[in-house]
């Protein structure tokens, strides 16, 4: 059994994906409270249930929520199904989209960025990387070694 050597790097809060037609979109937060019983999605079966009950927050009363994957596939729900749903913060930069409104959330706890590695590989340029991501100041060690 390999053992893997974690560093959370980053803390971020969720955002809530939304249609852009809803009367929260405008918000500039959203409480995850207020989003308990709307139209939302799952994920599929044999999903980690600590994932399950970070991401899916919103407890939906939709006898039939749409199945998702992929952060596009949570995008379709909100754009086709008129859900809403929980995603990383980095998913607004990334996967905007026509029709959807991307609001931070209150009242979640935040989502950790990890960085893992085999234990054993000491490898400078993943201390890098973690010290970079994570937003310290130690010199890369590529930048050393190019002085």
């Amino acid at each position: 059994m390999m053992l893997m050597m974690p560093s959370v790097v980053r803390l971020t809060s969720p955002l809530v994906a939304m249609p852009a037609t809803d009367p929260l979109a405008g918000s500039d937060q959203v409480d995850v409270a207020d989003l308990r019983g709307r139209a939302s999605f799952r994920l599929p079966p044999g999903t980690d249930p600590q994932w399950c009950d970070f991401w899916l927050a919103t407890d939906t009363a939709d006898p039939d929520p749409p199945v998702v994957s992929t952060i596009g596939e949570c995008l379709h729900a909100v754009v086709w199904r008129s859900a809403v749903g929980l995603l990383p913060a980095a998913a607004a930069r990334r996967h905007a989209a026509p029709g959807v409104s991307f609001v931070p959330v209150t009242g979640h706890q935040p989502s950790r960025v990890v960085l893992a590695w085999r234990a054993g590989e000491v490898d400078m340029l993943v201390h890098d990387l973690i010290d970079i991501v994570g937003g310290g100041t130690r010199t890369p060690a590529s930048v050393r070694r190019a002085r």
